[in-house]
């Protein structure tokens, strides 16, 4: 596997800027594509983007004035005070305004697109994106995808990516296979019977929802377990893990649970309809939260409070790592609640909005974060990018911009007389002058520097105190570097 390129980030560039790139043909075309698999590797653009304000502050001069200076001098200002302002990210720390709209959307669908429903998602040790579709088992390595022949003879509904870096295929026959270390095995009903769903346990062992019971698979042997749990419900349809090891499942009508050591499940007083069998069932949130989504509500268990139950009809369900509630609708696209939101609102992004179809299979998190949607008709992928919008009042007016080290800005509006400031909590606030400003800056302790008509003045809380100014007629820009200007 390549590394990738120092000072690099492979989210927010091509692959050719990332990684070696090897040429290959594919359906008569001539294809770059990465010899690597789906980057995983991250490089802090924060700190890249704080060097680059730091250096720009050391070569910046006291005092930018417009009249007498040559021309070639005086336009190279502006240029590099807005290069310092995008090259260091993030812009502004106002993760509560995040919306589904402002996150990059790619869409996989149409004619050149080798399958069209993607029924399940996973990500193998090794990089490779995964997915079950009607026509087979793909694999993409973050430019094409492959029919990954061994894997679709038989149409798969679930993929499960194991620690050890092997990938498990349940079938719509019940039957199970497991690719490890480049080798197949497809288990026999005799052996394992029918199977709705799998699940991996933190101790590395697999366990699987058979029909009416339960089996586990470890040290490469399949053995039943529902007996030594004292599991009798009529239909064992999904199981899973939560991040305290402890073990889920779902019956015909109710959830059960399995505490990490416990040898007898425990009914949780939760009801459950399931008259369909699914393996995206159960998400938990950063916070601990428990999310169930079965065929009439979606429903919260957190720790230490009764469950809590939303009348949503949902196929799929996600908690990504920032916290964020994706669900998919079986007719109506995409929902999303963000995390930390003032009004925990959902936000719908359905086929009208882009998305590659209306009924939602199947929601995935990758390693990078990247948040995959299997629909009816492609695949979509969501990430957040380098800008996100924000709402401001006046934005349009908006004459210049100075970024605080607390992650909030101050913003000049044109021909009014005061500043607009937004804190890092997006909370916003107006500091009224005595004449418009046309520029502004900060100290590096927090001080405020704005210029009017009058000269340069600094903030006091109240208003503009005018230090005695240079004989220029005109000021137009000034920086704070080292306590000065």
């Amino acid at each position: 596997m390549l590394p990738v390129k120092e000072g690099c980030n492979p989210r927010t560039k091509a692959a050719s800027q990332c990684y070696a790139i090897e040429a290959k043909e594919f359906r008569g075309k001539r294809i770059a594509h990465p010899a690597v698999k789906i980057p995983t590797k991250r490089v802090d653009r924060d700190i890249q983007g704080k060097q680059f304000v730091d250096s720009l502050h050391r070569v910046s001069v006291r005092l930018h004035i417009m009249l007498g200076w040559p021309r070639s001098l005086s336009m190279w200002i502006p240029i590099l005070l807005c290069l310092g302002l995008l090259l260091s990210s993030p812009l502004l720390a106002l993760d509560l305004q995040w919306k589904i709209k402002d996150l990059v959307h790619t869409t996989f669908t149409g004619v050149d697109l080798p399958f069209s429903s993607v029924r399940s998602l996973a990500q193998t040790k090794d990089g490779y994106l995964w997915l079950a579709t009607y026509e087979g088992v793909f694999r993409f390595d973050g430019v094409r995808f492959t029919r990954f022949e061994p894997l679709s003879k038989i149409r798969a509904r679930q993929l499960l990516a194991t620690r050890d870096g092997g990938l498990w295929a349940v079938f719509d026959t019940g039957r199970v296979s497991r690719l490890f270390e480049g080798k197949i095995t497809a288990f026999a009903m005799e052996e394992l019977p029918r199977t709705n769903s799998l699940a991996e346990d933190p101790d590395g062992s697999i366990v699987a929802a058979t029909g009416p019971g339960l089996a586990r698979f470890r040290n490469g042997h399949w053995q039943e377990a529902a007996r030594a749990l004292h599991h009798s419900a009529k239909l064992s349809a999904a199981v899973w893990f939560d991040r305290d090891g402890a073990l889920w499942l779902v019956t015909d009508d109710r959830l059960l649970k399995l505490p990490h050591g416990a040898d007898r499940f425990i009914d949780v007083g939760v009801h459950a309809n399931q008259r369909r069998v699914k393996a995206n069932l159960f998400t938990q949130s950063p916070d601990g939260t428990l999310w169930l989504a079965d065929e009439d509500a979606v429903q919260a268990l957190t720790p230490g409070t009764n469950p809590t139950q939303m009348k949503l009809v949902a196929s799929a369900i996600a908690a990504d790592r920032d916290g964020s509630l994706w669900l998919g609708n079986p007719d109506h696209g995409l929902w999303r609640t963000p995390a930390k939101a003032p009004h925990p609102d959902f936000e719908e992004f359905t086929k009208a909005d882009g998305l590659s179809g209306d009924r939602v299979q199947c929601i995935f998190e990758d390693r990078e974060g990247n948040i995959w949607i299997g629909t009816d008709q492609g695949l979509d992928r969501f990430r957040e990018g380098a800008f996100h919008r924000v709402s401001l009042p006046e934005a349009q007016r908006t004459d210049a911009l100075e970024v605080q080290r607390n992650g909030g800005a101050v913003m000049v509006v044109k021909d009014q007389p005061y500043l607009r400031t937004v804190g890092p909590d997006g909370k916003t606030a107006t500091l009224k002058l005595d004449l418009p400003a046309s520029h502004v800056c900060l100290e590096p302790g927090g001080g405020l520097w704005a210029v009017t008509a009058r000269g340069f003045g600094r903030w006091t809380g109240q208003s503009l105190s005018y230090p005695p100014q240079p004989q220029f007629k005109l000021i137009r820009m000034i920086s704070c570097d080292w306590g000065m200007i």
